[in-house]
């Protein structure tokens, strides 16, 4: 969340085109006549920038601003504020996020109209094109209303309609938001190539005033599984339910009411990309279908962990007309033997494997998340090449080391860390199926030393969540609970500061073992953080591959760089 945002007049916050072009027509006629076209589009080109400068630039006289202007004062009354514009920077101001206007216009004039329409008392500073120098797009309106502010670039945004405003906000080294609700084309817009795209008044809402977060990790019903792994954590889980909910998925069950409310009041909070669901075997719930098309209209992305079995081509066909959905897939090894802490029947085995065919089938995006065992890291490239039949597919395998306090029965031996390693040595071959290469470098090195190295952001961007309203700060090790989002006392902004805590806990000198020592797919996105990968490679895993949480993961990266 930006501690300041910075909007420009004309085309963001009141739309007053019309009245600039009764001006400019009127005045260009009385000095050049009416029987040559007025350059109307040629001027709204250059909206952002003085109206001196404008003019200049278009090799007209001077002395049409004073006339201009007066027509513009006359119509005052035809300037109309933008519906939500009143109410977005009433919560601006009452969150305490610091507000400025830069305009290309003259400050007599800006102040008349941010009078008239009852804006001004909103704003902590206003920067003008006759308070500068160089008017947009040259920096030094925004620099100005940044060290009146007294606030830093990094934690502004620019919000502008104009490429003008685009250009001026990159010069100060300002986050840029262009906003498409003024009269300049989206497609100049997007040529100008500001950090991000905004479309409403209500979505630039959204981003600005809710905390930004990547995912939304909800276990739902842990206990209820249809495979039961030796090696599974639920097992050892202090969150354990053990619970007799029904699993239906109904209006007016106690489940529906829970999941819904539990992800109501996080989405009023934050504004988040991906949500994750998982279990126990999560589609053990009946009617899941309709809970995963109503949450798809609060998240980007829904990435769905499964062991597989219950996948088939009726499900697989509704989800592969939902925008967004990820499969993650809980498989060890095409082998028996190298699955066999998973399963030990041949033809649940076969069935996973099927129904894996079946998801490539539909287009949907799938992870293999394979946990490394002393049965399946010695024969992983062979894991590899069995998967190499999906290339061109968005299917990627992510082997991980085992977790939890039970890991020292299952974990590999270290003359055994020769299959990643062999992997690794051929990653080329494989790379279409695999992660970024940093991530197989940083996965040797946790499983030869047992330590990571590399920072880690999850519980910063991620929330642990649980089917009875029960949240961790961390969705890899579930070590401390914070308020119940069920609890109609519970404290958003509290828990918002014990997250944060945590966070610098892990990241310190001496974190909990558990913490050194985990590893999971979820480090992709630390290495992006930490410029071990960058943007491309990300965006090349399933789960990040959707357009639309590439500003999501861009912001991110400048909210906590």
């Amino acid at each position: 969340m930006p501690k300041a945002v910075i909007f420009d007049l004309d085309g963001v916050i009141i739309q007053s085109s019309q009245v600039q072009k009764y001006a400019f027509i009127k005045s260009y006629e009385t000095y050049y006549g009416k029987y040559r076209e007025p350059p109307i589009e040629e001027f709204f080109e250059h909206c952002g920038n003085s109206l001196t400068n404008i003019f200049k630039i278009m090799g007209l006289t001077q002395e049409m601003i004073p006339l201009y202007q007066q027509l513009s004062r006359e119509r005052v009354n035809d300037i109309h504020v933008f519906d939500g514009i009143h109410e977005l920077m009433g919560q601006l101001k009452e969150q305490g996020t610091k507000c400025g206007i830069c305009t290309g216009k003259d400050r007599e004039r800006t102040i008349e109209i941010l009078t008239h329409h009852k804006l001004l008392s909103y704003f902590d500073t206003i920067v003008c094109s006759d308070d500068v120098e160089h008017a947009k797009p040259a920096p030094d309106s925004l620099s100005v209303a940044l060290r009146n502010l007294q606030i830093e670039a990094k934690d502004a945004v620019m919000v502008g309609d104009a490429v003008n405003d685009i250009l001026c906000a990159k010069a100060a080294s300002v986050f840029s938001i262009a906003v498409t609700w003024g009269d300049q084309e989206k497609e100049v817009l997007e040529g100008a190539k500001p950090d991000l795209l905004m479309q409403s008044i209500e979505e630039l809402g959204n981003h600005i005033l809710k905390k930004i977060n990547l995912m939304d990790d909800f276990v739902i019903r842990e206990d209820i599984c249809n495979l039961q792994c030796d090696y599974c954590l639920t097992k050892t889980s202090i969150f354990k339910n053990g619970g007799d909910h029904k699993l239906f998925y109904e209006e007016g069950s106690d489940i529906q009411r829970d999941l819904d409310q539990i992800l109501k009041r996080m989405c009023q909070y934050y504004d988040t990309a991906i949500l994750k669901i998982s279990g126990g075997e999560i589609l053990l719930i009946n009617n899941l279908l309709d809970f995963i098309k109503k949450q798809s209209a609060n998240y980007k992305v829904i990435q769905i962990l499964t062991n597989g079995l219950l996948l088939n081509e009726t499900l697989l066909e509704e989800l592969s007309r939902i925008p967004g959905i990820c499969i993650q897939l809980s498989l060890d090894h095409h082998t028996l033997e190298g699955n066999g802490y998973r399963t030990k029947k041949k033809k649940q085995l076969d069935q996973i494997l099927r129904n894996l065919d079946l998801v490539v089938h539909y287009d949907i995006p799938v992870e293999i998340n394979c946990v490394l065992t002393d049965k399946n890291t010695p024969v992983l490239k062979e894991f590899a090449e069995y998967l190499i039949k999906y290339i061109g597919k968005s299917v990627m395998l992510l082997p991980f080391p085992i977790r939890g306090n039970q890991k020292e029965n299952y974990i590999s031996a270290k003359n055994q860390y020769q299959g990643v390693e062999r992997l690794y040595s051929e990653y080329e071959r494989f790379k279409e199926i695999l992660p970024p290469k940093a991530y197989l470098e940083e996965l040797l090195y946790v499983i030869k030393t047992g330590s990571r190295r590399e920072r880690c952001y999850i519980p910063k961007v991620a929330n642990g969540l649980f089917d009875d309203g029960r949240r961790t700060p961390c969705p890899n090790y579930w070590f401390t609970e914070m308020n119940n989002i069920l609890d109609n006392n519970c404290n958003m902004e509290i828990q918002e500061r014990h997250r944060s805590l945590c966070y610098q806990f892990i990241n310190a000198n001496n974190p909990p073992k558990e913490c050194s020592q985990c590893y999971t797919p979820w480090d992709i996105f630390n290495l992006y953080m930490e410029d071990k990968i960058s943007l491309d490679e990300l965006i090349q895993v399933p789960l990040y591959s959707f357009i639309s949480i590439r500003n999501h993961l861009v912001k991110l990266k400048q909210i906590l760089r």
